[in-house]
């Protein structure tokens, strides 16, 4: 898993929706869709499940410990960093 996948499932299993977490990268809602897929292709099983209302982590994403949201906070942090250097 390479650091653009990562930073994508973190998004969307925080928020639980597709939609959000292409708003919060500021990539289209195709290309998270995309990433996902992909990703779930690399681990050979689906990582999450698609509801009328967003999404959900499944079993295999949370056996393998892929929920935690380091990335997502080390990101936000030096966001954080930026914006105040700003």
């Amino acid at each position: 898993m390479n650091f653009d996948q990562r930073l994508v499932f973190d998004l969307v299993a925080q928020h639980g929706s597709l939609s959000r977490a292409a708003k919060i990268s500021h990539q289209a809602q195709s290309l998270i869709s995309r990433k996902l897929a992909q990703l779930e292709q690399d681990w050979g099983d689906r990582l999450f499940h698609r509801t009328g209302r967003g999404v959900g982590v499944q079993r295999t994403a949370q056996a393998i410990g892929m929920t935690q949201s380091s990335v997502t906070q080390t990101l936000a942090y030096l966001e954080a960093l930026r914006a105040r250097a700003a």
